[in-house]
């Protein structure tokens, strides 16, 4: 049976208090030691909790969550945030001073780890609900122009928005593992050891009285403000978290992964953890930490020299194709407006389908190694992992005949030219004598027929002044037409509008159509 957080009892053979002050250890998280400059891969396990005795072994990195209930806020300052006291010696002490309007006065300080990121745990003696202290200090943070977002400032408890099935608590490493130690008052590093780190917790435990009424009064007025999560936005959120958190089980599966990571950070993280909805680079730094720290990343991930590019491009995407969950351009989840169903899959593949057929072009070109036959260009761009059926789809990429991406279906339109060769009787009937054809354009023998068909029997419904107009119109053409033989003038007309194309080809500053243009023009290639 799964006990509840309050009857948790860790394991009794702990040499000193340092563990008891994190109790909740169900859905814990836990990574190998990852080499110097790398990230560890966290991971989550749920079959059972954390005891005493792993954390005694150290054999791994280890971090926990929050239950319902919680003594503690810990605030995430990254070494590149604006509110490191390398950038900022006094943003600290501003967020102390924000918080102390809830009691919050006194923490503790330690490097989370080689990275040099800060952790600042906030303890204190009576519980308090951690849905509710999370909400609040963000809440407070950001009235006092502090914007929490990933890698720059993250709280926990994380504030989580209303769902009719709760998810987990965001989770945080655990101090004084490889990397981390204790800070001074000027966040210099002093002697470590787990008894200072509990003698220096209790102490600001001890400081830090919590004003329930404030709490409740903040709580009150964010609880108005917060839009709660619909039923069809939790499915879509718990079905990317379901696709995300296996991480790599296998090759072939980077865009995959990639495209539900920028999924949910583009449209939900700003509703997981609170701020701003993320864009631009904070975009890219959060895909790019969250992808990176998935299991099996270092294992079967085939991308990661080009990762950051790849990422990149997928935060482009999905900025061009999403919207942000409660953002003014898309309706709440659950309704009947497109906007709001969730992300069309096919259209990312598409489009990273046809990025990739690009980029071999490109690194064809680049190298004069893109060849002029069919197939033997077909088998360049194949051996950078592209499919034939893939080729085939986008043909109008990469095959010589197809380059000018003009539609199948809207073939362009040569107009009619005059003939000296007379029509029969027969040819004519398939003409159409629509009263507002213009019929100045017809050589002498046509003309005679349609004379005879409009002043015929039979009947015909243009009166007779238009009648005089388009005979007069067809003795002038008697008069001064110019005999011009039709396949003529069509293989001139064909050969302006190839040289036209072959113009706009060597002007469009695209490498692959600049090329095929100057190859058939007979020009050298550019070097």
């Amino acid at each position: 049976m799964k006990l509840s957080t309050s009857q948790f009892n860790p394991a009794q053979n702990s040499e000193s208090n340092f563990y008891a002050l994190f109790p909740h250890r169900y859905d814990y998280l836990w990574a190998e030691h990852p080499a110097p400059g790398e990230r560890p891969q966290w991971q989550t396990q749920s079959k059972h909790p954390l005891s005493d005795r792993l954390l005694q072994q150290g054999a791994f990195l280890y971090g926990v969550r929050f239950g319902s209930r919680t003594n503690y806020v810990l605030i995430d300052i990254d070494k590149n945030s604006a509110y490191h006291p390398s950038r900022d010696p006094f943003a600290i002490q501003r967020l102390t001073g924000a918080l102390e309007q809830i009691g919050l006065v006194s923490y503790v300080a330690v490097t989370s780890s080689h990275s040099g990121g800060l952790h600042i745990y906030f303890p204190f003696t009576a519980e308090q609900k951690s849905y509710q202290m999370g909400r609040v200090v963000q809440v407070i943070a950001q009235n006092a122009g502090f914007k929490v977002k990933p890698g720059h400032l993250e709280l926990f408890p994380n504030a989580r928005p209303y769902q009719e099935k709760l998810s987990l608590y965001a989770g945080h490493r655990l101090p004084l593992q490889l990397g981390s130690y204790l800070l001074g008052p000027d966040f210099e590093p002093i002697f470590t050891i787990e008894a200072e780190f509990v003698r220096q917790w209790q102490f600001a435990q001890a400081r830090n009285d919590i004003s329930t009424e404030v709490i409740d009064q903040v709580w009150k007025t964010a609880h108005r403000q917060e839009r709660a999560i619909t039923k069809n936005a939790a499915k879509f959120l718990n079905d990317l978290d379901a696709e995300i958190e296996p991480g790599w089980t296998g090759t072939g599966q980077t865009n995959w992964i990639l495209s539900k990571v920028a999924d949910r950070e583009f449209i939900f993280r700003h509703v997981l953890s609170g701020g701003e909805p993320l864009e631009g680079e904070s975009l890219v730094a959060a895909i790019l930490q969250v992808v990176t720290s998935l299991p099996g990343y270092k294992e079967f991930c085939r991308h990661q020299h080009e990762i950051e590019n790849r990422v990149r491009d997928w935060a482009r995407c999905v900025e061009k194709h999403r919207y942000h969950y409660g953002g003014t351009k898309a309706k709440l989840m659950g309704n009947s407006s497109p906007q709001s169903k969730p992300p069309n899959q096919n259209a990312l593949k598409a489009e990273d389908a046809q990025r990739r057929i690009r980029e071999a072009v490109a690194d064809l070109i680049a190298k004069n190694e893109f060849p002029s036959a069919i197939t033997a260009r077909r088998k360049a761009i194949e051996r950078y992992g592209i499919s034939p059926t893939t080729l085939n789809k986008y043909r109008s990429l990469w095959h010589p005949n197809e380059l000018d991406h003009t539609p199948k279906d809207q073939p362009e339109k040569v107009p009619a030219e005059k003939s000296s060769e007379p029509l029969s009787n027969k040819d004519v009937q398939t003409l159409s004598l629509n009263k507002l054809l213009d019929t100045s354009a017809a050589p002498p023998e046509q003309a005679e027929v349609l004379n005879d068909r409009i002043g015929g029997c039979g009947g015909s419904s243009i009166p007779p002044a238009l009648k005089q107009k388009i005979l007069a119109k067809l003795e002038q053409a008697r008069r001064g037409h110019s005999v011009v033989s039709i396949e003529t003038k069509r293989q001139q007309r064909a050969s302006e509008q190839y040289q036209a194309k072959l113009t706009r080809w060597l002007e469009s500053g695209d490498p692959i159509l600049v090329k095929e243009a100057r190859e058939r023009l007979g020009l050298p290639p550019l070097t």
